[in-house]
């Protein structure tokens, strides 16, 4: 089998990129084939173990059209899967020619301020696309006010929506965002539901960070306001426990982070290690004592909760988007009401005084990770997909 993957990015970028990455190594260890086609150039790249195809956003739709007509034709693939990127008219065209699936990894497919976020009230959205964006984009500040650019977001929300017949599949990575596109009027059946699986495990033996005070808890993200940083150094500040905090991650936030941390008076319980993957993020998770998810956007999945899972740390997280499939309260951490500082400060503080509660929750979140969300998995569901719509071709 040949595989055409289309995404924006073909480098460490985010998570959809690790996914992508992944699958093309997986398919083509077991003999499959694989090339990927991509539109934005990138200083750090995942090199060139496959065909790839580099085809700018800065060319006109009709160039990039003739363009990626000409890799299917070079390539010949008998599938086609897309992760993201890609005006709407060259979408069309690859799936008229060649059967296509395509994964949902967030809320930008459907929302047009990205996070389906009242951010004047701190609260997730529950509505479907429609004229209300336009509207609450203003008085929720929700999304862009600029009026061009939100005007073009709304627009490539219903495209993204009115299109999604054209594919053979739609996948998604939790319950959550099925729900999310069904409410959104995408039938059930076009539906399909593909766990993840960690892309950081541990490095070596799995043993119990039991760190001497201070305590250690970790974040581990972009440094981005739907992330929920502001809200965890906040929690510092107001606690009264003994504790430093780790964030291990960079993004357009960074400054900010410098900013809050010193005003709050915590830049001697901070420190900032910036992005880590691997075995360095590896080592962040193994030194933590537990992880916090502070997400305030309704997470599509929230990998990160999962990762710390794998490493055996229990995690404490808001209970928004897709967290509560993974995260079992007072199992595997604790979930705690969305933006609520007191109940975050209290759930780290909670966990922190008990080193056993800790050892059990880190012990029942590995089981829980190695039963349901394992590499195995993942492709053992993916294949069926892509079994499934070449069958149905």
């Amino acid at each position: 089998m040949k595989v055409l993957f289309l995404n924006e990015h073909y480098a460490p970028v985010g998570g959809a990129e690790q996914v992508l990455l992944s699958e093309c190594r997986h398919l083509e260890a077991e003999g499959h084939r694989t090339a990927v086609v991509y539109s934005v150039q990138n200083e750090r790249s995942f090199g060139s173990e496959r065909p790839t195809y580099l085809i700018p956003d800065s060319e006109s739709p009709r160039e990039r059209a003739e363009k990626v007509l000409k890799a299917l034709a070079q390539e010949c693939p008998d599938l086609v899967h897309v992760h993201g990127g890609g005006d709407p008219e060259l979408l069309r065209a690859v799936c008229r020619r060649v059967p296509t699936v395509r994964t949902v990894h967030s809320q930008s497919f459907l929302c047009p301020g990205e996070s389906k976020t009242f951010w004047r009230i701190g609260k997730c959205c529950p509505l479907a696309f429609g004229p209300r964006c336009l509207a609450n984009a203003y008085r929720e500040q929700c999304a862009t006010r600029h009026p061009a650019r939100l005007l073009s977001r709304y627009r490539e929300c219903g495209r993204n929506l009115r299109d999604a017949r054209e594919f053979a599949r739609l996948i998604v990575c939790s319950e959550h965002m099925r729900s999310e596109l069904c409410l959104n009027g995408v039938p059930r059946n076009r539906l399909e539901l593909v766990s993840l699986f960690p892309a950081c495990l541990p490095t070596g033996d799995l043993v119990p960070a039991l760190t001497p005070s201070p305590r250690t808890v970790l974040f581990v993200g972009r440094l981005v306001r739907p992330k929920g940083w502001e809200l965890l150094v906040e929690a510092l500040a107001a606690s009264r426990g003994a504790w430093q905090l780790v964030i291990a991650g960079e993004g357009p936030d960074a400054e900010a982070v410098r900013q809050c941390v010193r005003r709050l008076g915590v830049s001697a319980r901070v420190r900032l290690e910036g992005f880590r993957e691997g075995a360095s993020l590896s080592a962040c998770y193994a030194a933590a004592d537990l992880v916090v998810v502070p997400s305030l956007w309704p997470e599509p999945f929230g990998m990160v909760g999962v990762e710390a899972m794998a490493h055996g740390k229990p995690v404490v997280a808001f209970d928004v988007g897709g967290i509560p499939e993974w995260l079992s309260h007072g199992e595997t951490g604790l979930l705690v009401p969305p933006g609520e500082l007191t109940g975050l400060t209290a759930a780290i503080e909670d966990l922190l005084a008990s080193p056993e509660r800790r050892r059990e929750m880190g012990r029942a979140g590995l089981a829980q990770c190695r039963a349901q969300f394992t590499e195995e998995r993942h492709y053992g569901l993916l294949k069926a997909v892509y079994e499934a719509v070449l069958r149905q071709s």
